[in-house]
């Protein structure tokens, strides 16, 4: 992997799936630091730090960089949109690849403190790392137990690879997996990820819609 992570383990840390939360840091920006900082306060006081504890599990933060500008400053890699899968060399690469490989790396440095922690592991985010959560399930589900993702509205991707006759690609659907990652749609792990997506009741668009958004 070709990006930094944060790993956290609680005192009581139980041999489970470890929960992986990207970082969403809430606008694109070249200074990497803005990215570590807000990984590390999502580390230290985030919703998924509360989650870790209270379950006991460990807990890792991809600091994924979303650049401002350049080529790559219309995409937004932090929500693993089309764009970024769509990157075939360099930094940015299999994104979805690179996590995998930071929570296996964690579960060595995990196994030279006396721990076991399984290959499968849960996600939850909100907003774009919710979107995140949720297009990553689709891309690795046989190495994904649980996506929890809040606020992705509308933008829930779809089991489907057309409608209607109509093609539908990632990160509206199917149609295109195998091209993005050399497999066809695994449909049969993907139906074994325990999924919750979730809206607050009052959110209302466009103000509260991720839609518009990029």
């Amino acid at each position: 992997f070709n990006f930094p992570y944060y790993l956290y383990a609680p005192p009581n840390t139980r041999d489970k799936p470890l929960l992986v939360e990207p970082v969403n840091s809430g606008a694109p920006s070249d200074d990497m630091q803005d990215h570590l900082d807000a990984a590390e306060n999502l580390i230290q006081s985030g919703l998924s730090r509360t989650i870790s504890d209270e379950l006991a599990v460990p807990f890792l933060v991809p600091v994924i960089k979303d650049p401002a500008s350049g080529e790559l400053g219309e995409l937004r890699t932090q929500s693993l949109d089309t764009g970024t899968m769509n990157i075939e060399s360099g930094r940015y690469a299999r994104i979805d690849r690179q996590v995998v490989a930071m929570v296996d790396d964690a579960r060595d440095r995990l196994s030279d403190l006396g721990y076991n922690i399984p290959a499968e592991f849960m996600l939850n985010g909100f907003s774009q790392s919710g979107n995140f959560g949720n297009n990553l399930a689709l891309l690795q589900p046989d190495r994904i137990t649980s996506v929890t993702a809040g606020g992705v509205n509308g933008m829930a991707i779809l089991p489907r690879s057309e409608v209607n006759g109509e093609s539908i690609p990632y990160q509206i659907g199917t149609a295109d997996m195998a091209e993005l990652t050399g497999s066809p749609f695994d449909a049969a792990s993907w139906q074994d990820v325990a999924q919750l997506c979730y809206m607050g009741a009052t959110e209302r668009p466009p103000t509260d819609d991720t839609l518009p958004y990029p």
